[in-house]
């Protein structure tokens, strides 16, 4: 059985992303696929490319807090987070050896009538990995803020 966490490796991802290291690329399995829809569709494969990736999004989309941290009832994890401007949805598969295989991200879509105070949650639309399918409840914990129920996405991952 693998001590692997994808929860605690997406989290890794964050830290690293928050804190514009680029170690973030050693995250990454060799062959990896990074698909970005936040300004443009931008595809980048392999872990030198997602290396010069990084280094230009960094400086153009910092990340800040996180907004949520799920499954999406298979084996990605996805997750929320602000950036300026908004929220940012990623999702994350993993190999065997605990690598992101595959990462997808794209802006949170929200209604003008339902957009979130920064201090609230909801409001907001979410894409999902597989829109067919719900992701079950799972539990987040964020330092700093109480235990809260996050259930499965809604909407269709766009792009």
């Amino acid at each position: 059985m693998s001590s692997f966490d994808p929860m605690a490796a997406a989290i890794d991802w964050l830290d690293a992303y928050r804190a514009a290291d680029l170690s973030i690329a050693d995250l990454y399995a060799e062959d990896a696929t990074l698909e970005c829809g936040c300004d443009s569709q931008t595809v980048v494969i392999g872990r030198s490319a997602i290396a010069a990736y990084w280094r230009l999004r960094f400086v153009a989309k910092p990340a800040r807090d996180l907004e949520s941290l799920q499954t999406d009832g298979g084996e990605a994890i996805v997750m929320s987070y602000a950036v300026p401007g908004g929220l940012v949805q990623a999702a994350f598969e993993f190999n065997d050896a605990g690598e992101i295989i595959r990462s997808r991200c794209g802006p949170v879509k929200q209604s003008a009538a339902n957009v979130p105070s920064p201090n609230a949650g909801g409001g907001s639309e979410r894409f999902a990995l597989r829109p067919s399918q719900s992701a079950p409840a799972a539990r987040l914990e964020v330092p700093g803020r109480p235990a809260a129920e996050a259930s499965g996405p809604a909407g269709g991952f766009g792009g």
